[in-house]
This record gives structure tokens, C-alpha cells and sequence, in this order.
């Protein structure tokens, strides 16, 4: 493997909720746990997918990874490294495209002005002058039109707005970005080119990627691996290609194939989503899963594999009985 730009090591976030009105003031509040002893690396130039249902604690990781919010528990480094040792040289270097472009836009402010404040908070450009021509390049690079710095947020389409968001990421030149569903709230016929826009910037701009995403197919043709997470956990890490053709984890497997199926929801998995707050005890897979025993009820599967694939699974480590 490549040198790792981002690690995580052992990242937890936990949530408090807030307290019934009558609850005891010395009672415990419960705890959302979003995200719980993750461990992951992205090496050097990667564009890395992370998959898994809505709620499976994605962009909250997301997140952690880039320090818009404090882990709870773990570390995380940058070029080998404590970012907060420095946030504002981490934040030069570490970008987000959210998965919004119209609410992640400032709607007052017209692209120009959305693309000229990074250059300001970060001391980048002598003059306005050379922001105005920083800008001009952005757009071009985005595939936009330099005219659009002085239209407003709302006149443009969903795909020129995600352009404009991924000019905005790419403004003081960061190393590495953080893509939450980049392409899901756009139309189908907008996804492919945002999605080939994507590629051409990160190959020609040396860039790597977190790309967090629903579609597996997109994943599969997009990233060079691949972590599956399940209910705040990964359960499985591996090759696209690897993941595609013989995916390990029982649930990374319903995944794969309700998107060989184009299904909008993985079938054959018995039950609901256990809740955050109260997530079963050992595997939080286990009450949902066919091959389930009573080990996964007792234990929480340690992560293990080969240069292909790691799965965090009982099967693959000694039984479930």
C-alpha cells in the first residue's frame, strides 16, 4: 500500500440525547453512537469509497475525518501527523463537497463572492485582482463559464451548482477532500458528468479522496477500495474490484447484490436497523444475519484479512458457535 495521507486510528463519536423532562437529574443521558472504534487508512493519490445504508454513521465519519467535529474517542492524522496541532495549515489541505450544492451555497452571495472567501480566510491571492482571476480559473476548471461569478446560487441548475462546490473545495488547493454523495441529489443524466469531472480532477490535480456514497456501482467504477460500514463499524475493506466480485461480510454481500439487482434497499436481511442508542451487543450485525451464532451476540469480530480483502466477521475467525 501507498503512504497513508489520512489515518484514523480507534475514532468513536457518540451523541448525547437529551434528557425526558422527568428523567433524574443523576440518571445517565443515553448516547447516540454514531460512529464507534473505527479504524481507517487513505493512502497517498487513493479515492477510497465508504458505502453502507443512510445511518450507517458515513458522513459522520466524514466529518472526524476532516475535524469539523471532535471524535469522542481516537485519533486522527494527516501526513503523519496531528492535524490540530495546526487547523488552519489542515483546513488548507483538507476540503469537503457536501451533498447539497443548494444548501451548502450561500444564497446572498453571488459564485464569485462564494468562491473569493476561502481565498480571503486563507490569505491567498496579493490583490483582488489576482482573486478575481483565481476565480476566473476555478470556473474554467469546473467546467464553467468565468461569467458565472456574477450570477447568484439560484440561477443556476443542480449540476452547476455541485460545480461550483467542487470549485469552492478546490480553492486554496487542498491535498485531500472529503465527498459526501456528491452526485445524489442531482439527475441521473447530471451524475455521470459530475462524477467524470471528479476523476479528471483528481487525476490531473494529484488529489485524494474520501467518496462516501450509497451507489456501488458508482463506487465500484470510481474508487480503488472500499470500506463497508454497518451501524457506526466497518465490516469489510478491500479492492473495488475484490468487494465486486466476492464481497466477504453477509452484509456488504445483501449490499452487492441489491445493486446488482437495482434495488433501492438490500433484501434477504431479516428485522429492522437496530437503533444507535441501543446497538446489540457483540456483532451489531448479528440479529439481522443468517449465518449468525452465538458467538456474535458475546463478541465484536476483530478485523482480519489479506493484501484483498479485511472482515470484521466471526465466520472468517474461528466460528460462530
Amino acid at each position: 500500500m501507498k503512504t497513508p495521507l489520512l489515518e484514523l486510528a480507534a475514532v468513536s463519536k457518540h451523541y448525547e440525547v437529551a434528557a425526558a423532562p422527568l428523567a433524574g437529574l443523576l440518571s445517565e443521558r443515553p448516547k447516540v453512537r454514531a460512529v464507534e472504534g473505527v479504524s481507517l487508512s487513505v493512502a497517498q493519490g487513493e479515492i477510497m469509497g465508504l458505502v453502507g445504508e443512510s445511518g450507517s454513521g458515513k458522513s459522520t465519519l466524514g466529518r472526524l475525518a476532516l475535524l469539523l467535529e471532535p471524535p469522542t474517542a481516537g485519533s486522527v492524522r494527516f501526513a503523519g501527523a496531528d492535524p490540530q496541532a495546526d487547523l488552519n495549515a489542515f483546513r488548507r489541505r483538507a476540503q469537503m463537497v457536501f451533498q447539497d450544492p443548494q444548501s451548502s451555497l450561500n444564497r446572498s452571495k453571488t459564485v464569485g463572492e462564494i468562491l473569493a472567501m476561502p481565498l480571503q480566510v486563507h490569505d491567498v491571492g496579493a490583490s483582488r485582482v489576482a482573486r478575481r482571476a483565481r476565480v476566473a480559473e476555478l470556473l474554467t476548471s469546473v467546467g464553467l463559464r468565468a461569467d458565472a461569478a456574477t450570477r447568484y446560487p439560484h440561477e443556476l441548475s443542480g449540476g452547476q451548482r455541485q460545480r461550483v462546490g467542487i470549485a469552492r473545495a478546490l480553492a486554496i488547493e487542498p491535498a485531500f477532500i472529503v465527498l459526501d454523495e456528491p452526485t445524489s441529489a442531482l439527475d441521473v443524466s447530471i451524475q455521470a458528468q459530475i462524477a467524470n469531472l471528479l476523476v479528471e480532477l483528481q487525476q490531473r490535480l494529484a488529489l485524494t479522496y474520501l467518496f462516501i456514497s450509497h451507489d456501488l456501482r458508482l463506487v465500484r467504477w470510481l474508487c480503488d477500495r472500499v470500506a463497508v460500514m454497518y451501524l457506526g463499524r466497518i465490516v469489510e475493506t478491500g479492492s473495488a474490484a475484490a468487494l465486486w466480485q466476492a464481497p466477504r461480510h453477509p452484509y456488504a454481500q445483501a449490499l452487492l447484490a441489491a445493486a446488482t439487482a437495482e434495488r433501492a434497499a438490500p433484501s434477504g436481511i431479516g428485522g429492522e436497523v437496530p437503533s444507535p442508542i441501543a446497538p446489540p451487543p457483540g456483532c451489531a450485525f448479528h440479529p439481522r444475519c443468517a449465518f449468525a451464532g452465538p458467538r456474535c451476540a458475546r463478541e465484536v469480530p476483530a478485523s482480519r484479512g489479506d493484501a484483498q480483502t479485511n472482515v470484521a466477521c466471526h465466520l472468517y475467525d474461528g466460528g460462530v458457535a
